[in-house]
C-alpha cells in the first residue's frame, strides 16, 4: 500500500552510477503525516520506506517495497530545494529513509530527528535503465526482496528496448548535442553524440559563444535548473528540456524515461 505525500549518508551507502515501476503500476504519493512506519523487515508488506522525492519512492517500489511515501511535492520545479516543514518530521518515524545525499532538506530533517544510521540508505542514480536497474538491484539485496526485484526488472528492460529500438529508428546516432552535465548520460543513451557539456556552474559569455561556435544541432537542457537557452540562441539551434524527476503525472519511472526519449524527438507509440 503507498499512502500520500508530495538532484547522497548511510551506514550501508549504496552508490551507483536513475528512479521506476513498469507503465500500469500506481505511482508512489506523498506521504500522510497520520501514517505509522514499522522497521524494514524481509517481508515485502512490512518494508516502510519515506523516499526524499518521487524519484527515490519510484526506484523503492521497483526493489519491490510496498509500503512507499515521499516528501517533496512532485510539483516542485527542483524538488532538492525543498524546505522541510516540521509536519515532516513524524512521517520518518521508524521507517527506512531512501534518498539522494544531496538534498539540503534531508540533511536538515534527520539531523532533527536523528534518525538512526542503519535507516538512512543514500542512494546516486543516472535517469538511464542500466543505473535504475542497478540501483534497484542494490535495495532489494539489502531488503530480501530481490524476487520482486527481478520480476519487475524482466517487465522494466522490455519496455526500456522497446525505446531504444525507436530510437533508432529515428537515426539520433551522429547528431550533434550539448548537453547540461546532469542529463548528458540520458542523451547518449537515446544515441546523440555528445559533443560538449556545461553546467553546473553559471555560463560566461565567453563559454556561451565557445559552446555555441561548435555549431550542434540540439542544446538538452536540465529543466530542473535550465541554463542553455543563451547557446542555442547564439547556435541558432533547438533546446529541448530532460527531467531526472518525474513529473506528477508520470507514475512511474518508465513513463520519464518515455517522455524524455519524446523531447529528444524519439517517437514512441
Amino acid at each position: 500500500m503507498i499512502k500520500k505525500s508530495k538532484w547522497m549518508m548511510s551506514s550501508a551507502v549504496i552508490a551507483l552510477g536513475i528512479s521506476c515501476l513498469i507503465s500500469g503500476c500506481g505511482g508512489a504519493k506523498q506521504s500522510n503525516p497520520e501514517s505509522t512506519a514499522q522497521q524494514p523487515s524481509s517481508k515485502t508488506d512490512a518494508i516502510q520506506v519515506v523516499a526524499s522525492t518521487s524519484l527515490m519512492a519510484y526506484l523503492a517500489q521497483a526493489a519491490g517495497a510496498k509500503d512507499v511515501t515521499f516528501i517533496a511535492p512532485a510539483e516542485l520545479k527542483h524538488p532538492p530545494e525543498y524546505d522541510f516543514r516540521p509536519s515532516d518530521v513524524a512521517k520518518v518515524k521508524d521507517a527506512a529513509l531512501v534518498y539522494a545525499g544531496y538534498e539540503p532538506f534531508m540533511t536538515k530533517l534527520i539531523e532533527a530527528t536523528k534518525v538512526p544510521k542503519e535507516r538512512l540508505i543514500t542512494v546516486n542514480v543516472e535517469s538511464t535503465p542500466a543505473s535504475i536497474i542497478e540501483a534497484a538491484r542494490g535495495l532489494a539485496e539489502k531488503w530480501g526482496t530481490q524476487a520482486q526485484e527481478k520480476a519487475w526488472e524482466a517487465e522494466f528492460t522490455k519496455a526500456t528496448a522497446a525505446i531504444e529500438e525507436a530510437a533508432k529508428k529515428q537515426n539520433t546516432k551522429g547528431k550533434k548535442v550539448i548537453s547540461q552535465k546532469f542529463v548528458t548520460s540520458v542523451v547518449k543513451w537515446m544515441g546523440y553524440e555528445v559533443i560538449a557539456e556545461y553546467g553546473p556552474d553559471e555560463l560566461t559569455p565567453a563559454k556561451t559563444a565557445e559552446l555555441a561556435a561548435l555549431k550542434p544541432d540540439l542544446i538538452a537542457d536540465n529543466l530542473h535548473m535550465p541554463q542553455g537557452q543563451s547557446i542555442a540562441d547564439l547556435a541558432k539551434a533547438p533546446r529541448v528540456e530532460i527531467r531526472n524527476y518525474p513529473d506528477p503525472a508520470q507514475k512511474n519511472l518508465v513513463d520519464m524515461l518515455k517522455g524524455n526519449a519524446s523531447s529528444l524527438g524519439v517517437s514512441i507509440k
